[in-house]
């Protein structure tokens, strides 16, 4: 799996502090230079990155769980086995998710309305080079958020975007939204678990 941190460079420190928790996991920084908006970011790593491995992304105001490195080979065997194209690995404060996680799920899911949030997320080999052509065709409607664009491009093509409950990351609100978003608690998971995803327990709610 091919591991990109996305990152503006004024924001260093929480870049190095998401390479610290990677541990050894090899993994690229593709700093934001342009500042135009967040699809031309997504659209400049499409054209940097895309090949035939499974991509995660993760923003530089992400906050990840103990042992994540040590997931992702599951999450690839799990998005290989069930075909799945879009896995975000942030649950946002979406009223359906978050009563799913209180009744007791544990898995992957598809949300009750398609919702994207890019905060850290993985694309198969597949819809990268889909996405990267969709956008080179000139089809996508003009925007400036790379989470429309994603959303877009699936609702058109009726792939499903899913997610794993509870959440592997946090949002970072102690750094200031380089989009000018309001930092309030609405911006982070309320089902973050940083301690719940042990190989054990990740493998039990994938059944791997």
């Amino acid at each position: 799996m091919k591991v990109i941190i996305q990152g503006i460079p004024e924001r260093a420190k929480g870049i190095k502090r998401i390479r610290e928790s990677l541990g050894d996991t090899e993994c690229v920084v593709h700093l934001d230079k342009k500042r135009i908006n967040a699809y031309v970011t997504l659209i400049d790593m499409l054209i940097d990155y895309t090949n035939n491995d499974y991509r995660l992304t993760i923003q530089d105001d992400a906050i990840l769980c103990d042992n994540f490195s040590e997931s992702l080979p599951l999450l690839e065997k799990y998005m290989r086995k069930h075909n799945t194209d879009v896995l975000s690995l942030y649950v946002p404060n979406h009223k359906v998710l978050t009563q799913k996680y209180k009744e007791g799920f544990s898995g992957v899911t598809k949300p009750a309305k398609t919702f994207f949030p890019c905060v850290c997320y993985i694309l198969s080999p597949k819809i990268q080079k889909e996405l990267l052509l969709y956008s080179t065709a000139g089809s996508p409607k003009e925007t400036k958020h790379d989470d429309d664009f994603i959303v877009e491009y699936c609702v058109k093509e009726k792939i499903p975007i899913f997610t794993i409950i509870p959440s592997m990351v946090q949002h970072d609100i102690g750094i200031p939204s380089s989009l000018g978003h309001a930092n309030t608690d609405r911006r982070t998971s309320r089902i973050f678990e940083k301690e719940f995803f042990t190989t054990e327990n990740l493998k039990e709610i994938l059944n791997l």
